[in-house]
């Protein structure tokens, strides 16, 4: 009859130093970019009302407009005074859908107009696809954990207990009579075990 082969230690290695510091680097700079995207644009000396913008449009003091979607971005002819801040760039919210008139009044005051499309921006980009990418990893380490070691991934409960091969060196009582200091370890843990 054949011997069972001893169970041997795992031969998957964990990440790697470098791929720890790399995955480190790259949530930093995932981090920084969140954080570019969440500070940009929120210069509240910049930020005008709706009406306080129609009402220096009324004045003739919009010189250039940039349209995009709901926002704009332009500049004053004469610097707006707002909250003892004096204001010669500005950024507004429309609200709803209110460009259809707005573009003629902008006309009629001879104001540049400009209109991009908006396009996303990184930070945008990276959070609506850091749930996918945590879920892309989360499976791989799922596989990975379930290719070695017997589909480790799931037997959290499991014993670690070996094999016991005939090569295997034993150690029996009699070799260690004469040890007191072996003995004196055993009742030990044979106290701890009994009252913890």
């Amino acid at each position: 009859m054949p011997e069972p082969e001893p169970i041997r230690p795992n031969d998957n290695k964990p990440l790697g130093r470098f791929s720890k510091n790399t995955a480190l680097f790259g949530m930093m700079v995932l981090l920084f970019f969140m954080a570019a995207g969440l500070f940009r644009n929120n210069d509240p000396a910049s930020a005008v009302t709706y009406t306080e913008f129609r009402a220096e449009l009324s004045r003739g003091n919009v010189h250039k407009v940039t349209v995009s979607d709901r926002e704009i971005d332009g500049e004053f002819r004469a610097p707006f005074s707002k909250a003892d801040q004096e204001i010669t760039r500005f950024q507004l919210t429309l609200p709803g859908e209110m460009t259809d008139g707005l573009i003629e009044d902008l006309e009629a005051e001879d104001v540049i107009i400009d209109a991009k499309t908006s396009q996303p921006s990184w930070g945008q980009l990276l959070l609506s696809a850091l749930p996918w990418l945590l879920f892309i990893a989360f499976w791989i380490w799922i596989f990975r954990t379930m290719q070695g070691g017997g589909n480790r991934a799931f037997q959290f409960g499991r014993s670690k207990a070996k094999l016991i091969s005939p090569d295997t060196p034993k150690v029996t009582f009699a070799d260690v009579a004469g040890a007191d200091e072996a003995k004196q370890e055993l009742e030990e843990i044979i106290e701890f075990l009994k009252d913890p």
